[in-house]
């Protein structure tokens, strides 16, 4: 989760990011533990997602065939 802070033309950015269940903010060079109540109240300026599974009976695309016709 990327946070914006401060105006349009000017501000400052953190991030935060979840490394298993424990979010951890940064800050620049301060790297501090951040609760999930404080990352849901924070001002997202710009998500990242990452699948943890693919649902129930879908499968990985078939690889390419080699084969010549």
């Amino acid at each position: 989760v990327i946070v914006h802070l401060g105006k349009m033309d000017a501000g400052h950015y953190i991030c935060y990011c979840r490394r298993d269940e424990q979010w951890v903010r940064f800050d620049d060079n301060k790297v501090t533990l951040a609760t999930e109540a404080h990352v849901l109240r924070a001002d997202a300026y710009l998500l990242f997602y990452m699948i943890r599974a693919l649902g129930p009976g879908v499968e990985d695309a078939p690889a390419a065939s080699n084969a010549s016709a």
